[in-house]
């Protein structure tokens, strides 16, 4: 049983929502059938000739600086999956500090990645 707000096609659930849905949710409806990848191409080349990561850093002010110094993923023993979490760390409060307004210049840390191979060798 389809009506009409659930198409096959995935084109009429991209379609812009002018509906006014404010006195019933926070936020208009999104289709099951979100062509993803798409999507993520178009965000990515619109970041892309705008050069926007560069200028999330350089168009903050340079005496509000936020450092998170990144160390390696894994400095020693076997990556696992706990490994993810430190992965999110790593990107979510640079972020958030971004979208605080603070320049947070990315650089990632101490290169020990080496280490267990030099130790193994020796």
């Amino acid at each position: 049983m389809a009506d009409s707000a659930t198409s096959d096609t995935p084109a009429a659930q991209t379609e812009p929502d002018t509906a006014d849905h404010s006195a019933q949710q926070p936020f208009r409806p999104v289709g099951s059938l979100m062509p993803h990848r798409e999507l993520e191409e178009r965000i990515r080349e619109f970041w892309r000739e705008r050069d926007i990561f560069r200028r999330s850093v350089e168009e903050r002010p340079e005496d509000d600086i936020f450092s998170f110094y990144e160390g390696p993923p894994t400095a020693n023993g076997t990556p696992g999956v706990h490994h993810v979490l430190s992965r999110v760390f790593k990107d979510l409060f640079p972020r958030y500090q971004t979208m605080r307004g603070k320049r947070v210049p990315r650089k990632g840390g101490w290169d020990t990645h080496g280490l267990p191979v030099e130790i193994e060798v020796e």
